[in-house]
């Protein structure tokens, strides 16, 4: 074949990733400066130590595997360190992710499917009804899910073990972004088993890919002394996590956050069930695009905790099944018509989410997003304060699950636990683990403490242990006075008081963590303490 010849035949394959990448880009553009959420900010501290010298887990505490915090120090490294730049990072990596979902609609279908379904993924991906203007695991999850497929197609294809052993690299680069993507990895393993001539052979070559990344990953935390602490972070509390919510609850649990989705994406799930009913008599490919799609709903049912953005891996073979329905659709009518359909599907989510696409910089818009006062908003001025009143130096504390702050103000947190759930989720070694973070307390004795009043950022339960929350009220008392209060009045964040007058507002409004469930109770957001004891 020619280069003429070659180019003639690829020419339609850019021409469409171009038009889905400019797609993608524009919907990016008015999100991308949202501030970042307390996930971000776990990713973001992690990633900005990392690139000083830390070792994660050893210093941070986090129960995610090290997949974020690479990406996330990639970023840092190399377009900037605001939140804009980590969002522009991570749109600039979705676009291999929207190239790989074209590919295999071209793959298993046709080039028009997979331009379509990649659409739709530009879309879904960037939608406030997933935290689409976050850069969450899922987020670099997806990415070499959706390669592991095409490289587990084309292992059994050509009956290749080196496709294979791609395969199982994938699959440890997917589980090394979030744990869950262990079903996903099952299906491969699957796939391959049914299908290869040489099963056993190249069953053994994806397995050796997926032992030769993950064993290669824990080995550099040992040999930094964190081999312990990465194992508890990343296996052992995550079995734990995942076990808490019975089986019964997952229901009541799944309605309220798939409710969000269906309201911006019914139209692409009625294509997709179009597209699912046009498959019925077909076999091999569209079955594995079903399989893909069950053990993703796996994947973000794992834990039984639904958040909006654990249903994102669902969205590439949905938007596949939605792109063969809007091509059946379309078929009497022309590829035109298929454009059509596509963009308006697209232009439902955008209209009902108006607020989110069409008004760049709008200062509410995080609040919208996550449905409520979260301190999101304000964590970047909270995090000027802090750094405005203490030294590179120095270490600083945040009772509540805001790392964003240590982000923002570039200080070291004083301890492991960068947010309490760890320290108040009820589990067996809860208890231990908050002696550890009181002893980290008084020993690194933190020049400022922030103590956030906001249910979401503590999360106590009627079983939470008592001993961590007492343990740090006895050490405000004993050495730290109030430096600035935030005010929360008629369900708002007010502006922060800060010396006498942030005193005479504690003291006549006095707020602690036994009143925060209670918006009546609950005068103040956060407070700011300073250490006076030497």
């Amino acid at each position: 074949m020619t280069m003429p010849q070659r180019f003639s035949r690829l020419s339609p394959v850019w021409l469409c990733l171009a038009a889905v990448f400019a797609l993608a880009l524009l919907l990016r553009y008015p999100v991308a400066d949202v501030p970042l959420e307390r996930d971000e900010g776990e990713y973001a501290y992690i990633a900005q130590r990392w690139l000083l010298g830390e070792i994660p887990y050893k210093e941070s505490f986090d129960q995610k595997p090290p997949g974020a915090f690479v990406a996330y120090a990639l970023f840092q490294s190399t377009l900037g360190t605001s939140p804009a730049a980590l969002h522009w990072g991570a749109q600039l990596y979705t676009l291999a992710t929207l190239t790989l979902v074209l590919l295999l609609g071209r793959k298993l279908f046709s080039l028009a499917v997979g331009t379509a379904a990649a659409a739709l993924v530009a879309f879904m991906t960037t939608d406030p009804s997933v935290y689409g203007n976050a850069a969450n695991t899922e987020t670099f999850m997806i990415l070499p899910l959706a390669a592991g497929l095409l490289t587990t197609l084309r292992a059994v294809e050509r009956d290749s073990v080196g496709w294979a052993f791609a395969t199982g690299l994938l699959a440890a680069a997917a589980l090394l972004c979030k744990q869950v993507a262990l079903f996903n990895v099952l299906l491969f393993f699957g796939w391959i088993v049914w299908h290869a001539r040489r099963r056993w052979l190249l069953t053994a070559s994806v397995t050796l890919g997926t032992a030769a990344l993950l064993l290669a990953t824990f080995g550099y935390f040992v040999a930094q002394g964190a081999g312990r602490a990465f194992y508890d972070c990343v296996i052992g509390y995550n079995l734990a996590y995942a076990s808490r919510v019975p089986l019964r609850d997952y229901p009541a649990a799944f309605w309220p956050s798939f409710r969000e989705l269906l309201s911006s994406f019914w139209p692409i799930y009625l294509a997709a069930v179009v597209g699912l009913l046009a498959l019925v008599r077909r076999r091999r490919e569209p079955l594995l695009v079903g399989l893909w799609l069950l053990t993703t709903l796996a994947v973000c049912a794992t834990g039984g905790q639904f958040f909006a953005h654990y249903f994102i891996p669902t969205l590439l073979p949905t938007a596949l099944f939605a792109g063969l329905g809007l091509a059946r659709l379309s078929s009497p009518r022309g590829a035109m018509f298929l454009v059509a359909l596509t963009a308006a599907c697209v232009v439902w989510g955008v209209a009902h989410s108006s607020w989110y696409y069409l008004m760049p910089g709008e200062p509410g818009k995080c609040r919208r997003v996550y449905h409520g006062p979260a301190l999101f908003d304000e964590a970047p001025a909270v995090a000027r304060f802090l750094a405005d009143h203490s030294s590179p130096s120095d270490t600083v504390f945040v009772v509540g699950s805001e790392p964003e702050m240590y982000y923002y103000a570039e200080r070291k947190c004083a301890g492991r636990y960068i947010f309490v759930y760890p320290l108040l989720t009820p589990f067996a070694g809860t208890v231990d683990r908050q002696r550890e973070a009181l002893e980290e307390l008084r020993r690194e004795r933190p020049s400022l403490i922030v103590t956030v009043f906001s249910p979401a950022s503590l999360r106590l339960f009627p079983r939470t242990p008592p001993d961590y929350l007492d343990g740090v009220r006895r050490t405000l008392d004993e050495s730290y006075r109030v430096l600035a209060v935030m005010p929360f009045e008629n369900g708002e964040h007010r502006p922060m008081l800060t010396g006498d007058e942030a005193e005479r507002f504690q003291r006549g409004k006095p707020t602690w963590f036994d009143r925060i469930d209670d918006p009546a109770k609950r005068s103040a957001s956060l407070v700011v303490w300073r250490r006076t004891a030497p």
